[in-house]
């Protein structure tokens, strides 16, 4: 067994033969004086390591038998690594002053991550030169704005890989700057303690960093500048009275490793919307794996099956309103937001709210048509994650058909709704990214296919046969007119069939000092009702004009006028080639 070192040194290797001599020799040097231990973790690579690293006593060498990619590669080498601190090193970097840095942690116990300067070189005959960056002290408001100030190789505290729950594996590329900006969310300090040089990049064309695009991570975390949260060292709690929306995932055998990006999405919506609760139940069949932030609920599925799942989310969620979000697919950052409003304004006896969608894979966007009840018969026009009134679902004897075990449970709970005479509002915006394949589940039901219709057919037999039942109508909607027309989170329009500069007004909300957190005014006009707060992203918005002057009367609003900005999709790293939306910078 190995006695516990001070630092662990963890090199992920990818076919840099090489390089990977080089990087080693830095570690094991600038390491002489400190009880040390160097991991490589070879990603599956089809170069092997050099003989001389291979078979070094002093480099412990682990090897994923597949390539799994950066994040899981740094992942498991810090989860299989044993000292206090942990510093990364790309194999084709060098690493110096790791003294100075250890020295620092040792010192000031509030220090979470130290780093120093950057030195920039091309080969080894070049002197290079010490950048600029990275930046003294970081703070999470830059972060936040999509510029990273720390470098991938400082030395942090092992107990922040715990805290933040280690690396996403969405981050094609900058897996670095969103694990940091998850560190300083959390309370992390982080900051440059000396001025000599502790990383010696090296800067080649063909890197990782050079072909693959940067992408919006900063817009999974824009809830970490909010009001609503208490800073502890295991993460950010959020401040609920009661939760208005209880989002239900259900974890079937395989989506583990897709759960943290549905949970980090639902965090996400603390941009506009706070008052939610995330209920994750175990349908695994065994302990879920993935390191969960400490704010969401896991709940053992005592039977099996995803309609059983998401059954006992239903019957044991305390909010008002219920969502249903598949493991394997996330949310957009203002889904909670726009979906809540749209329930809250629209006109139905029982509504429930739907939206267009991303494909997570592709970024392609899909729109789905207006509510027709009878569309359902035919086919599932919409996605599973809709948001219902949770009450209005048990009262009507509408549950998850358990016995819909390979596929379609979710046809047979829409028809159940449309059977019920409940209304279906769509959200004209994409608000929910898809993963169309990564669905065992969703292969087998098209295997089924001809069976299940079948079933449901039998089912709803009455429905089918001519001269026999009507599906109930639509009670008097009249379309779920969304007051809310503009994009909270970046300022863009996402509704259609609203002239803005002829029927729409900026509102700026002023209240008194006493009066934090978000309330919710409704217009005199249109009886609409929106949603203010002190902080700076909700000060703001757009209203029908016939409400400006209710709300001017109040004493505590002024008219503006002016819109910015462009909605854009929660990307999970995109590859090169896929085309995707700018993000909100």
């Amino acid at each position: 067994s190995r006695r516990r070192p001070k630092v662990s040194i963890i090199i992920p290797y990818y076919n840099l033969p090489e390089y990977v001599e080089a990087a080693v020799a830095s570690a094991k040097q600038t390491a002489r004086q400190i009880k040390h231990e160097i991991l490589i973790v070879d990603d599956g690579s089809t170069e092997p390591l050099p003989q001389e690293v291979a078979c070094d006593p002093g480099v412990f060498v682990i090897k994923n038998q597949v390539n799994k990619d950066l994040p899981e590669t740094l992942d498991r080498g810090i989860t299989q690594s044993r000292g206090e601190y942990v510093v990364l090193l790309d194999a084709d970097n060098k690493l110096d002053n790791l003294d100075l840095l250890v020295d620092a942690l040792d010192k000031d116990r509030s220090l979470d991550i130290a780093y120093g300067r950057m030195r920039v070189f091309r080969d080894e005959q070049d002197k290079g030169w010490v950048s600029g960056w990275p930046v003294r002290e970081a703070n999470l408001s830059e972060q936040l704005n999509h510029k990273n100030q720390i470098p991938s190789t400082a030395l942090f505290r092992r107990r922040l890989f715990t805290w933040v729950g280690g690396y996403r594996t969405r981050c094609y590329t900058a897996e670095d700057a969103d694990f940091w900006t998850r560190a300083l969310a959390v309370g992390a300090k982080a900051k440059q303690v000396t001025p000599e040089v502790t990383l010696h990049y090296r800067d080649r064309s063909d890197s990782r960093s050079h072909k693959r695009k940067d992408w919006g991570w900063n817009n999974w975390y824009q809830w970490a500048g909010g009001q609503y949260r208490l800073i502890t060292n295991g993460g950010p709690i959020f401040i609920h009275d009661k939760p208005d929306i209880t989002v239900v995932i259900p974890v079937g055998p395989g989506h583990e490793k897709y759960l943290i990006d549905a949970l980090d999405s639902v965090q996400a919506q603390s941009v506009g919307f706070y008052n939610w609760e995330a209920l994750v139940v175990n349908d695994t069949g065994g302990r879920i794996k993935t390191r969960l932030p400490p704010w969401a609920g896991v709940i053992p599925n005592v039977r099996s099956g995803v309609s059983a799942a998401r059954n006992t989310g239903t019957w044991l969620g305390t909010g008002e309103y219920v969502l249903y979000l598949d493991a394997d697919d996330y949310l957009h950052p203002e889904a909670l937001y726009h979906m809540y409003n749209v329930m809250k304004t629209c006109t139905c006896d029982k509504p429930f709210i739907y939206s267009d969608w991303y494909e997570a894979e592709t970024g392609g966007k899909h729109i789905i048509g207006d509510y027709q009840p009878i569309d359902v018969l035919g086919r599932l026009p919409f996605p599973v994650t809709c948001l219902y009134n949770r009450s209005q679902l048990i009262d009507n004897h509408i549950a998850w058909d358990e016995s819909f075990r390979e596929g379609w449970e979710d046809w047979d709970f829409a028809i159940q709704c449309v059977t019920k005479g409940f209304c279906g509002v769509r959200v004209p915006a994409p608000l929910l990214h898809y993963r169309l394949n990564t669905g065992t589940l969703r292969t087998t039901a098209q295997s089924n296919k001809d069976g299940i219709k079948r079933k449901i057919r039998d089912k709803y037999l009455a429905y089918y046969t001519p001269g026999g039942k009507q599906v109930p109508g639509c009670g008097g909607c009249g379309g779920g007119r969304y007051p809310n027309l503009i994009s909270y989170h970046s300022g863009a329009t996402v509704f259609e069939g609203v002239d803005l500069d002829k029927e729409t007004t900026f509102v700026q909300y002023n209240p008194p000092p006493d009066w934090t957190g978000i309330r919710t005014f409704v217009g005199r006009g249109t009886g609409n009702r929106y949603r203010f707060g002190t902080d700076e992203q909700n000060r703001v918005r757009r209203v029908f004009n016939a409400d400006v002057q209710g709300l001017v009367d109040i004493g505590y609003f002024s008219p503006l006028s002016g819109a910015v900005g462009t909605l854009s999709p929660l990307q999970s790293g995109p590859a090169p080639d896929v085309p995707t939306e700018s993000t909100v910078a």
